[in-house]
């Protein structure tokens, strides 16, 4: 078994994904999300400092994987493609220069959509 990387290992070579991501709004039509950037990276890394883009990620009530839903350049994201009685389960990372995507925030938010 292959040892584990050590933080510092992980942040040389993953870009740390973006914190505090959580709904800001849940309603039928809706779910609006919002996050702040990464930290910055205090050991040396091989890759761009300067974040270009988010991807979000979505996993619908009862799906094992999450699956890309979109890339933004904002700190915030609207999902307009929900349906009433769902639970929304989203995770984001951050894309920097060159497209290297770094590690997947965690814990996930978590939306109930009401029913109607």
């Amino acid at each position: 078994m292959p040892d584990e990387l050590t933080p510092e290992e992980d942040l040389a070579n993953n870009p740390p994904p973006p914190t505090n991501v959580h709904v800001v709004d849940a309603s039928v039509h809706s779910i609006e999300l919002a996050w702040d950037p990464p930290p910055p990276v205090d050991v040396p890394h091989g890759y761009s400092d300067r974040v270009v883009a988010y991807r979000i990620y979505r996993r619908v009530g009862g799906q094992l994987e999450f699956r890309p839903l979109a890339e933004t350049p904002e700190l915030r994201y609207v999902d307009s493609q929900v349906d009433p009685g769902q639970t929304y389960e989203y995770i984001i990372s951050s894309i920097r220069e060159m497209n290297v995507e770094g590690s997947r925030s965690d814990p996930p938010a978590i939306a109930d959509i009401p029913s109607g």
